[in-house]
């Protein structure tokens, strides 16, 4: 009986296959997250190899926002790879697990009280945005806010060194790569909030019409914990470590990309999830393998780690800098 049913399913797993030619995308520019084809796109690249190691091949359009929600409510486009839920696009998309987070965070010169508690707290502030990006309605309908914008997050920095504006709002991605590359640096010049301000989940999101949409996303699900247990994840992002809860026990493990852990503990990791939390006594996951303790690890995996350089031709145009300001 149980090689009949193993036998059935290896069947549907073909007959899902052999009818998915390639799902057909659509996307925005939104970097690093996504982006046109040859620059760095984290959430492009994370659905595209979860989607390869279900053997479902997909392509994405890069196209100005509304001509991809209008593609997709008009099956021109089978769905995108990076959407946020929103009530109206419920009605006609079925969307995965959240994969990953946009977590707005504040950032300003030190000495700046960067930990506001909610858009409010920003009353009088000149805030440097950038031109273009999704952060939501909330933040646009305020008229209490001084929104100064900027053509990219470098050139808000620069404002921002220069005295032009108050704080800046950015991706908690984008200051986890400056960390890895100048850490000493970005702590004397920068005030950091601790809290995102704004956080916006990612997913995953297919037009309900499409045949097959809940089993591709069923096993998008299943590819990404996978990725995140055994390094994949860290590895797209550029990331040492990233935290995240693997085992399900409601408690985050710290992740390692690699076999290199480091010569002591890590100072931080990067917490895929605002909601997750790291118990005191943290526990590690390297190469597939749960380790309960730092001291637990084997000495084999305790070498130098490799931190990505700004300048790294595998990764352009990740790092904002803090140098080389007018």
């Amino acid at each position: 009986m149980l090689k009949y049913i193993i036998i059935l399913l290896f069947i549907a797993s073909i007959s899902l296959n052999a009818q998915i030619q390639s799902l057909n995308l659509a996307s925005d520019v939104y970097p690093p997250f996504t982006n046109t084809i040859n620059n760095t796109s984290v959430a492009l690249d994370l659905v595209n190899t979860a989607l390869k190691r279900a053997e479902i091949n997909s392509n994405t359009s890069i196209l100005p926002w509304d001509r991809v929600i209008t593609g997709i409510e008009a099956g021109v486009f089978d769905g995108s790879a990076a959407l946020w839920k929103t009530a109206e696009r419920d009605e006609y998309l079925v969307y995965s697990e959240p994969y990953l987070e946009n977590q707005l965070i504040l950032v300003g010169l030190t000495g700046t009280d960067v930990n506001k508690g909610s858009l409010d707290e920003l009353t009088g502030m000149s805030v440097g945005v950038v031109r273009g990006y999704g952060y939501g309605n909330e933040l646009f309908t305020r008229d209490n806010i001084h929104l100064v914008y900027s053509g990219s997050d470098q050139e808000n920095l620069n404002k921002l060194i220069n005295g032009e504006i108050d704080v800046m709002l950015v991706d908690k991605l984008l200051i986890e790569y400056m960390l890895q590359i100048h850490l000493n640096e970005v702590r004397d010049k920068l005030a950091i909030s601790r809290e995102p301000l704004i956080v916006k989940p990612l997913y995953l999101a297919l037009n309900e019409n499409l045949p097959y949409s809940h089993e591709i996303i069923e096993s998008f699900n299943k590819e990404i914990k996978s990725m995140i247990a055994d390094g994949t994840y860290n590895r797209i992002l550029n990331l040492n470590w990233i935290s995240a809860d693997v085992d399900g026990d409601g408690m985050a493990e710290l992740v390692l990309n690699g076999d290199k852990a480091g010569t002591s503990e890590p100072m931080n990791a990067y917490s895929i999830f605002s909601s997750s939390h790291t118990a005191d006594n943290r526990e590690y996951i390297i190469e597939n393998n749960h380790y309960q303790d730092w001291n637990s690890i084997p000495k084999k995996y305790k070498q130098k780690s490799r931190v990505q350089s700004s300048t790294d031709p595998e990764n352009p145009g990740l790092i904002i800098k803090l140098e080389d300001q007018n």
